[in-house]
This record gives structure tokens, sequence and C-alpha cells, in this order.
């Protein structure tokens, strides 16, 4: 969550307001963590912990106690997020959602930079299928960096008016909260089928649909295969 200054008013309300929303509709089994940011990093807790009633209330409680202040780190907030899925559980839905209202305006401030630095900090941490989405809040988020951390993290990106960052991502989270597959792949056999499309292909949540389209030479019978 970005609590940056310029967040301050309605922007502020509505974050908070997502963000607890999607504590309060984690499910069981599911670790969380939640991380503020502007010029300095502050953490809901050292590392992931598991939902319950417990973490839930106390979570709340941190959303509550957030207000505007300060410059734009996003650099040192990925830095933090980041460490808490250090060695983690592949088979797991490992999931960064990030909202900003503006530029990077301490720590890094290059794209590119900012780009390297997230890469290499999932590297040193051993953090691997990682999915980072992204969404800009308002006329001045830099678009070119957020939607290249979503594109290269498996993620989506969205750009928002300042009105509508709570009804968006609290209607992102139910889609996502549910994962069937996750790091799809798809094979054919025999493998007639070329240039098939989306790729990579995207996860796959409850109640979605997955549409891919391709190129053959010769029509036949094939079986498909996701892994």
């Amino acid at each position: 969550i970005d609590r940056s200054g310029s967040m301050a008013g309605n922007k502020m309300v509505q974050a908070k307001a997502a963000a607890s929303y999607i504590v309060e509709n984690l499910n069981e089994g599911d670790y969380f963590n939640i991380v503020s940011f502007d010029d300095e990093m502050s953490s809901f807790m050292p590392d992931h912990v598991a939902w319950d009633a417990g973490t839930e209330q106390d979570a709340l409680y941190y959303i509550s106690t957030l207000y505007d202040r300060g410059m734009t780190d996003i650099g040192g907030a990925f830095h933090t997020a980041i460490e808490d899925f250090a060695g983690n559980d592949t088979t797991q839905a490992n999931i960064i959602i990030f909202f900003t209202d503006g530029e990077a305006t301490a720590g890094l401030t290059g794209t590119q930079e900012i780009l390297d630095y997230i890469q290499n900090q999932q590297t040193y941490y051993e953090v691997n299928g990682l999915m980072i989405n992204t969404f800009g809040i308002g006329d001045y988020v830099n678009q070119a960096l957020l939607s290249q951390i979503a594109s290269q993290n498996n993620g989506i990106c969205e750009f928002l008016l300042d009105n509508e960052l709570e009804q968006m991502i609290t209607a992102f989270y139910m889609k996502i909260r549910n994962p069937v597959l996750l790091d799809i792949s798809m094979t054919f056999d025999p493998p007639v089928v070329s240039e098939a499309y989306p790729s990579p292909l995207p996860n796959l949540y409850l109640g979605q649909q997955l549409i891919v389209s391709g190129r053959y030479d010769t029509a036949d019978s094939v079986e498909v295969t996701l892994n």
C-alpha cells in the first residue's frame, strides 16, 4: 500500500478499505502480510503469517493506523515484500498486489533500475513463480514501470481513476482468491498445433475460462494436456 503524501484524502480511504476487504476475505490456509510504504517501509508482520480470526483483527487494526506522509520508494517496497517469499513453495499461489498513485521519488527512481532490482531481489532470495499485480491510481503514475513489472512477473496491470481503487481491487481479489491452475503449460499429441496463443498461458481461477488459439496444417484428432 502506497501511503505517500499524494495518497491524501479519498485515495487513502479507498486503499485502506480495499486492503481491509482482502484481509476479511482470505481463505483458511492462506498466509499473508501487508507492506505500507512512502520513503520508509513498514510491515504488518516480519514475515507472512497464517490467516485466522486473530491475525485478521490485528491486520485490520494495522490498516486503520495508516496515514499519508512522505515520498515514494517503490524499490524499497518491493525489497520488503519480496523478502517474505524467500525460498517460497511454488505449489502455492505466490502473489503481490501492489498499488501506488505516483512515480518513484525516493531510493531507486529509474524505470529500468527498478525493474532490474525486482528481478535481482527474486534471484537473491530464491523466489520462483511470483505473480506481481500492479494498480496505478490517477494521472501521475509511471505507466511504463507498472506495466513492465506486471508483464515480467506473471501479473496484470490496471490504471484506475482516483475513485475506482476500492471497487477494482476488491473485484480483482475475488477473481484470484481461488486459483485452479498456476504456471500452466499446454501440450498437443500429436504435436500438430503451432503458434499457440496466449503464450505464456495465464493462470486459471475458479469460474474463469481459458481460450487458446493456434495454427495447424493438417486436421487431426489431438489430445490436449494442461499441466
